[in-house]
């Protein structure tokens, strides 16, 4: 019961998200993939121990945004983001003041089950705190959909979603293919008279002159540069 619970409460510590929010693929659209297609997983939260993120370091930056988190878009909105600013899933005041929505979209990649065994799981639709595994053959079909933190992440076995130990699933299989192709991004209010509403690609913010890696200072803390 223990270890079955521990699963959903990491993966749900790493993103920094609520728990109703970590369970299952986000209701972004009608069929949860938002406009990746049946290949890509779609889910709240950017992925590892301590998540990317950025801080805008100088004043007038201005980013190109979306109306959707679809890279084939035009990037034809403005958006002006306020210096000091931590954009991060762990600055939970800036996330209230700008509304934001972390989203990241992961390329689903195929586990080839090589050797049989048990591994704990917990199911990502009505999770409960008892205890729960799944029995893995030989040959069995597992996807990979997404890399929460600390090794936990999610699978799909038999159309369930489960979040899992992917260390005990790794132990069974081969490396599955496309794992760690992921977009992340983040829905917010820009800085403008208008706040308008724009989604910005994490590495679009990362390349962009006057932003720097984010204020991180300690595990789930990433405040503005200004409230160190």
């Amino acid at each position: 019961m223990v270890r079955k619970l521990s699963l959903l409460l990491a993966a749900t510590a790493l993103s920094g998200l609520a728990l109703a929010e970590t369970a299952g693929n986000a209701p972004i659209s009608d069929d949860g993939t938002i406009g990746y297609g049946p290949a890509w997983y779609v889910d709240y939260g950017w992925s590892g121990e301590y998540p990317d993120g950025v801080t805008i370091q100088e004043e007038g930056v201005i980013i190109k945004g979306r109306m959707l988190p679809i890279l084939s878009l035009p990037t034809d909105l403005t958006c002006p983001l306020p210096k000091d600013a931590t954009i991060h899933q762990w600055n939970n005041d800036r996330v209230d003041a700008m509304n934001m929505r972390f989203i990241s979209a992961n390329l689903i990649g195929s586990y080839n089950v090589v050797q049989s065994g048990t591994i704990y799981a917990d199911k990502m639709v009505n999770p409960t705190d008892e205890a729960g595994s799944l029995e893995l053959s030989v040959g069995d079909a597992v996807q990979y959909l997404r890399y929460y933190g600390e090794g936990f992440g999610a699978i799909r076995y038999e159309g369930a979603d489960y979040v899992v130990d992917l260390r005990e699933v790794e132990a069974l299989s081969e490396t599955p293919t496309d794992e760690g192709m992921e977009h992340a991004w983040v829905r917010l209010d820009c800085d403008d008279e208008f706040q308008t509403e724009a989604w910005l690609f994490l590495g679009d913010l990362q390349a962009h002159e006057g932003v720097g890696p984010a204020n991180i200072t300690g595990f789930g803390e990433a405040p503005d540069a200004t409230a160190d």
